[in-house]
């Protein structure tokens, strides 16, 4: 019985730094990339890339 529970909570665990992992490296970014983008449409057209590319430095992401 107790063998069981430890392979559960082993597979809880596993699942629950997989699901961190992919939140914190994929998710994340894509909706930091999409609000940055957001951001830089409302500047004028001469600096958007300027724009996005500050606002994905100021979120941490290298473009």
């Amino acid at each position: 019985m107790k063998k069981s529970r430890w392979y559960w909570l082993i597979v809880l665990v596993v699942i629950l730094i997989l699901g961190g992992l992919f939140y914190w490296y994929e998710w994340r970014p894509i909706k930091i990339r999409q609000e940055c983008f957001k951001i830089s449409q409302v500047s004028s057209q001469n600096i958007t890339d300027i724009n996005y590319k500050n606002c994905l430095r100021w979120s941490g992401l290298k473009y």
